[in-house]
């Protein structure tokens, strides 16, 4: 097995378990030690994909920060994608753009919930992209949509977001070491 399959393995089960631990899983800790774990992680990725530690290279404090971002921005109650009861928490930009797609009041089911999680992780992502630079990682607003309607249709009780977060993590983080 190649170095880059095996820190490829690796990088994917970190990130399964830092998706879950950053969804509210494990123990509760604060915020800052999750951020701390995240930003470590990318900056190793960054060390292992260059033959010199780059801490020179502004994409790599870029990357760190989307990164950032693109996990700490919520994602209202798309989440629960079995859920088809109207709700008030949600993103309301996100919800605006679902009322043109589907109509007034008829996003609240499954569809309406994968589309709102694929429209919130998507425009984080393409931030995540620019800063890379690698416009592959705009498919990372795909896979967490994904991974929830999969786990949502495969396990369709309250464990399955626990699930879809494991997967989520992996294949972003999967993704991203393999685009920087």
């Amino acid at each position: 097995m190649s170095k880059k399959v095996r820190y490829l393995a690796i990088f994917s089960i970190l990130g399964a378990f830092f998706r879950r631990w950053f969804g509210g899983g494990f123990k509760d800790v604060s915020r800052f030690w999750k951020y701390l774990f995240l930003v470590l992680c990318v900056f190793f990725m960054y060390f292992l994909n260059f033959e010199e530690f780059p801490y020179k290279d502004l994409r790599m404090y870029l990357t760190t920060i989307a990164m950032c971002v693109f996990w700490a921005i919520g994602h209202g109650d798309y989440f629960v994608v079995n859920n088809e009861e109207p709700d008030e928490g949600r993103l309301k930009w996100v919800d605006w753009i679902l009322r043109k797609i589907y109509g007034e009041n008829n996003y609240y089911n499954f569809w309406g919930n994968i589309t709102g999680m694929f429209i919130r992780y998507t425009t984080t992502a393409i931030l995540v992209a620019v800063c890379i630079p690698s416009f592959l990682f705009i498919t990372a607003g795909a896979l967490v949509a994904f991974s929830y309607g999969l786990m949502g249709k495969l396990f369709p009780n309250k464990a399955y977001t626990e699930y879809a977060e494991y997967m989520a993590g992996a294949l972003v983080f999967g993704l991203l070491y393999l685009c920087i």
